[in-house]
């Protein structure tokens, strides 16, 4: 009951009027290193031509270790590339993240603390580990498909055959946000729009939609359901 508030659509917040270009650069500039909350991601790659967008789906780069392939985030988080899917994602600065991909009755769990990175998959009761030298620097698993990372994709791939404007305001997860939208101007794209959920206080993008030209469901539609700034346990 508690939740209900913070899930429900509570109407378009009132904000300060802001350009594209300075939504922009508030994602960019954006630092959130503290963060824990629930992130549901609906995906239907069924579009012939996404870009980036689609190889940054199910891809968790990162130095190849040992321990059984099930655990394996290189072939466990595939499964984001399809279907609905819970996360549960907390971070604590560069070196200490987590994120849990929840399934029927089982849970998956990638955790980067300081040199190391573990894998653990519960319906296989298996393991993967590796270690990240002091050389590697900032090299780290990055947490797959959230809406940061998904609305970075699409900015990268946004030049002069689109365009990029604000369009109203949005409240996800309780949180006040921008809607930045991102259209092709090519009739002949398959992509109807991007539309991006931005954080109006932290620049945070909060949730990501991609829905095609031809109409009907999201392609993409990943979006934070609960979401807390606050340093998370440890």
């Amino acid at each position: 009951i508690g939740l209900v508030p913070a899930l429900a659509d509570s109407g378009d917040p009132d904000l300060p009027k802001i350009s594209a270009q300075e939504l922009i650069e508030k994602i960019a500039a954006s630092d959130v290193q503290q963060l824990s909350g629930t992130v549901k991601i609906t995906t239907d790659l069924g579009l012939p031509d996404l870009g980036g967008l689609e190889n940054s789906l199910g891809s968790a780069a990162g130095p190849s270790g040992s321990g059984d392939s099930s655990a394996d985030p290189t072939t466990k988080l595939t499964e984001l590339a399809s279907g609905t899917h819970t996360l549960r994602v907390a971070a604590d600065g560069e070196n200490r993240q987590k994120v849990s991909l929840l399934e029927n009755a089982a849970e998956y769990s990638l955790i980067h603390n300081g040199k190391d990175v573990w894998g653990y998959d519960s319906e296989s009761n298996s393991v993967f580990h590796t270690t990240a030298s002091e050389s590697d620097g900032k090299q780290k698993e990055e947490l797959p498909a959230t809406p940061k990372d998904l609305a970075e994709e699409a900015l990268k791939a946004a030049d002069k055959t689109t365009s990029v404007t604000v369009e109203g305001t949005a409240q996800v997860a309780g949180r006040d946000a921008y809607r930045l939208v991102v259209k092709p101007k090519d009739e002949g794209s398959t992509v109807g729009q991007i539309t991006v959920a931005v954080d109006a206080k932290t620049g945070l993008p909060l949730k990501f939609t991609l829905t095609p030209a031809s109409g009907g469901a999201a392609v993409v539609d990943a979006g934070f359901t609960q979401v807390s700034f606050a340093k998370p346990a440890a």
